[in-house]
């Protein structure tokens, strides 16, 4: 059935003259390892009401494995992080491949398997409330604690940062404003400084100019936030809450976003700027 479902969606992609889509499919994410481990875990005799809790839906098939193997169990919950059909068409929409290809219908029925489903902000409960018809949807907000840090020491540059994993939508926006934004401005004294798994995927002539300088995965996160003026966070696709906002504010710094990039946030307050053009972020 896998591989007949990949074939039905490149035929779909072919006959509509779509883009063919490669982003995964649930049944890509299935591994025969980790199901076997844990059907052995559930085995144990002492493994009694047992409250499941699976982050991602695309290892929502070890619910099924729960299942079969005890009738111990309470419950079954799912973290979704976001809503999987809306970032896969906010993905593809910069032509970019998502984690998960899934439609509306389909997310919303396996959704429905699980007794609850978690939120982490007010507009994705409503959208889990209006797929699911079985499962109550619980608001949990995401928490993070505010560490206010001290400010640098005085410095001849003005330092831009961004950190970040190796998310296509991460690469996509950085070069977004490496290519559009920082090399339009002739200011040699404005620093970018990109942290985290991302650095791999980055190649720029600017690195070679000390415009931009990938630091990789930094031993102290408050130190890179403390030597940056502001922090940005270029996101043009995607869903749910992006924690990196979340944490720059936290760390009292300086935020310019989208509005991709700062969905879930409060827009009623001065706390950050949001732009979706260059022209607004060169200004």
């Amino acid at each position: 059935s896998h591989h007949i479902t990949k074939l039905l969606n490149l035929l779909s992609d072919i006959l509509y003259y779509r883009e063919i889509d490669t982003s995964p499919i649930l049944t890509d994410y299935h591994n025969v390892f980790v199901e076997e481990a844990f059907r052995h875990y559930l085995s144990r005799k002492d493994n009694k009401n047992i409250i499941l809790l699976i982050e991602y839906l695309r290892i929502a098939y070890l619910k099924d494995v729960a299942q079969d193997q005890s009738n111990q169990l309470l419950f079954s919950i799912v973290d979704t992080i976001d809503t999987s059909y809306i970032r896969h068409h906010s993905m593809r929409s910069k032509k970019l491949q998502s984690d998960l290809r899934i439609n509306k219908v389909k997310e919303g029925r396996l959704l429905d398997t699980f007794d609850y489903v978690l939120a982490i902000q007010k507009k994705e409960q409503k959208q889990f409330e209006h797929l699911c018809h079985k499962a109550r949807v619980l608001l949990v907000s995401h928490s993070v604690s505010v560490k206010l840090i001290n400010e640098a020491k005085p410095h001849t540059t003005f330092n831009i940062g961004f950190i970040g994993s190796s998310m296509e939508s991460n690469v996509y926006g950085v070069n977004w404003f490496i290519n559009e934004v920082l090399s339009q401005l002739k200011d040699h004294k404005i620093i970018f400084n990109i942290a985290g798994d991302i650095c791999k995927k980055i190649k720029t002539p600017l690195i070679e100019k000390n415009r931009v300088v990938l630091h990789g995965f930094v031993d102290k996160i408050e130190l890179f936030y403390q030597q940056n003026d502001l922090i940005i966070a270029p996101i043009f696709s995607g869903g749910g809450l992006k924690i990196k906002t979340v944490e720059a504010l936290c760390y009292g710094k300086a935020l310019i976003t989208t509005s991709v990039g700062s969905e879930g946030l409060s827009l009623t307050d001065d706390a950050f700027l949001f732009y979706d053009n260059k022209e607004q972020w060169i200004i």
